[in-house]
């Protein structure tokens, strides 16, 4: 496990499942995309959440898990500044939180969004949640090639093209824009 030691606030060091180089990836794209809003499925300690909240500090965060924040003290200074953290719990494969994430998604038109799919089943958030996305969204995934593989959402990514591809090539994360 590494951890996201925070630029901006000092002394935070939050678990983050993710690599460094897949770190740097994810905060390059995430600032250079300019979404008006970000939506990850899968919170755990919050790691990532504070990553893309201090990548992209005046964008609203709407973070989903099954469970609630492990780190709850770290968690809360996500909760200040000009960018919002908003945090639900629940499965998000139950139709009422599908359709209230779909309502979120619509609420969010004005602009691109980032989906990233973190959470327990990420094929299934890929090809759940992939096909809401409009046009000129961008959807990103963790653990490709381990838990995701390219035949779990060949028939979901047909609507989208690889973002930044060369740069992802023996990385664990990949981003897809929807056409």
């Amino acid at each position: 496990m590494n951890f996201y030691k925070s630029k901006v606030i000092p002394g935070i060091h939050v678990p983050i499942k993710h690599t460094p180089e897949d770190m740097e990836i994810i905060t390059n794209v995430a600032s250079s995309f300019n979404p008006v809003a970000i939506f990850e499925l899968g919170t755990l300690q919050g790691g990532l959440t504070l990553l893309l909240h201090e990548a992209c500090p005046e964008v609203a965060i709407v973070t989903f898990d099954q469970k609630p924040v492990e780190d709850e003290a770290a968690f809360k200074v996500l909760f200040r500044g000009p960018g919002s953290v908003i945090a639900y719990t629940g499965d998000i494969f139950k139709p009422a939180i599908t359709d209230f994430i779909l309502t979120m998604f619509r609420a969010c038109s004005f602009g691109p969004k980032l989906l990233y799919c973190d959470d327990g089943n990420k094929p299934l958030e890929v090809n759940t949640f992939g096909p809401l996305l409009a046009s000129g969204d961008l959807l990103g995934v963790h653990d490709w090639g381990s838990e995701v593989k390219m035949l779990d959402v060949a028939q979901t990514l047909v609507d989208f093209t690889p973002h930044r591809e060369e740069e992802m090539k023996n990385r664990e994360v990949r981003f897809f824009l929807k056409k």
